[in-house]
């Protein structure tokens, strides 16, 4: 077989290839097309949705980052979606909420003299931690220590105690002791409330005159010798005689 053959040959097998492809790209070309397309479309998609959720992250932290209004954790936290980013802004939020019923009232500031506001609206930011499944563990077990806090602040302590409780059971996992540690110093400091505080007698009353003594007199070293100035009369003074009746007749 000379080489003009061969080369024939490999002419004829590439005209039968290409025929092939034609009918098959005549039977399936518009599906690939269509396939590859969406594939394209897809990792575009993805692209963007990763760059604008990097976006998006960026700026939730951020904004958590640069504020220290409780008003406004308590605006973020409805708006965001991530679980954790909501979760740390409802905690921020109610631990300044608690912090600002517990410092004394300020005249410039009426709105943030509402105590009774300002504790409300911990106790239901730290609700929203709570319950919430897909927060992470250990925001839980701090949203229940903090909400534990807000009740000391309002007087509730048996719902405190019930709350660190509840803590102690959550943080019962490898892991997690010390959140059961700082429960217990707090149960421990709350049961000394129940304690009756017992005071001494009261001191006896004196009267201020009797604590008054006379001074004694200053001893001068003489033995048997008074320093009491004499009081003695004349007429019993021995060496004065008394004038007789005889003495005013002559």
């Amino acid at each position: 077989m000379d080489s003009e053959h061969r080369h024939e040959l490999k002419e004829n097998d590439l005209a039968r290839a290409l025929a092939g492809l034609g009918q098959w790209w005549k039977k399936h070309g518009r599906t690939t097309m269509v396939g590859v397309l969406v594939v394209l479309l897809v990792v575009a998609a993805w692209r963007m949705m990763n760059f604008r959720s990097q976006k998006t992250h960026e700026k939730t932290w951020t904004e958590l980052a640069t504020t220290s209004n409780p008003d406004v954790f308590r605006t973020l936290a409805a708006t965001y979606s991530d679980s954790a980013a909501r979760a740390l802004a409802n905690l921020w939020g109610a631990t300044r909420y608690n912090a600002q019923a517990s410092r004394p009232a300020d005249t410039d500031d009426p709105a943030a003299n509402d105590r009774a506001a300002a504790l409300e609206h911990a106790e239901a930011m730290l609700a929203n931690v709570i319950d919430d499944d897909q927060a992470p563990k250990m925001m839980r077990l701090n949203a229940l220590m903090a909400k534990a806090a807000v009740m000391e602040n309002l007087g509730r302590f048996e719902e405190a105690q019930k709350l660190y409780n509840q803590v102690k059971q959550r943080a019962d996992v490898p892991g997690y002791e010390a959140w059961g540690h700082r429960a217990q110093s707090r149960i421990d400091l709350l049961a000394q409330f129940h304690n009756p505080v017992v005071f001494g007698p009261e001191p006896v009353a004196t009267d201020p005159k009797s604590d008054t003594e006379a001074p004694a007199p200053a001893d001068d070293g003489t033995s048997g010798t008074s320093t009491t100035p004499s009081t003695s009369t004349p007429d019993d003074d021995p060496q004065t005689p008394a004038p007789s009746a005889d003495d005013g007749e002559s």
